[in-house]
């Protein structure tokens, strides 16, 4: 029962609803699961249901502006593992394009650590999304911005290194390959408040005012626009 629902749950947020993406991911994840396990995955169903109208909304006109949010929780789980999310958007006030949020498929050390790798993600995304849009023949700028909220990531790939060890090493190869995508131009890194990181909806249990002003985002930044403008 609780595997059906589950993945009932992950193909409504993989599709649609991506909004319920980190609790679809967390049920997922669930290997014993309760009564109460199975209770509280119906809830998110119809919490879903009762939300049916919800849109992805997109701007047809303006230009294309990719940007790119992740964050990373470290140990969020009992394994020890942890949570990464990584948003794509297109534009300043459309929906996003892509979103992720998966469970860690390692034990890292510490929060650098998972914020590395999920950014190592995030900008992989956003380049098959500008070679996709390249040869479609679609204009776009660069560099595209690359926003965490973790400064010490953002700080380490800012800055030309002075590291002997070579990138040999998994997380070196992760820190290597994203100050070469800022050094050829393609990302540019930034650092952003928590409070404004979208992708924490993809890690955290959010809950009232901060999880509607996320899945809003997520789902569309659109403000005052007329229905013939989307």
């Amino acid at each position: 029962m609780m595997k059906h629902l589950s993945m009932m749950l992950m193909y409504c947020a993989t599709r649609t609803r991506r909004d319920v993406l980190f609790a679809a991911s967390f049920f997922a994840g669930i290997k014993c699961p309760t009564d109460e396990d199975i209770e509280a995955c119906k809830r998110v169903i119809i919490y879903c249901f009762n939300t049916i109208d919800k849109k992805q909304m997109f701007y047809k006109v303006g230009e294309i502006e990719i940007s790119l949010v992740g964050d990373a929780s470290f140990n969020l789980f009992a394994d020890a593992r942890g949570q990464g999310c990584a948003i794509v958007y297109g534009d300043n006030v459309s929906a996003a394009l892509e979103m992720t949020s998966n469970r860690e498929k390692f034990q890292s050390k510490s929060s650098y650590d998972s914020e590395l790798v999920n950014q190592n993600k995030l900008c992989m995304m956003g380049k098959w999304f500008s070679q996709l849009f390249k040869e479609c023949g679609i204009q776009f700028k660069l560099p595209m911005i690359q926003s965490c909220d973790n400064e010490a990531v953002v700080t380490t790939n800012n800055k030309e290194h002075i590291l002997k060890s070579g990138s040999t090493k998994f997380m070196n190869r992760n820190l290597f390959q994203l100050y070469f995508e800022v050094k050829a131009g393609i990302i540019k890194f930034v650092w952003i408040s928590t409070e404004e990181n979208d992708s924490d909806i993809g890690t955290k249990n959010l809950q009232g005012h901060k999880y509607k002003k996320f899945s809003e985002r997520t789902f569309s930044r659109l403000e005052e626009l007329s229905e013939d403008e989307v």
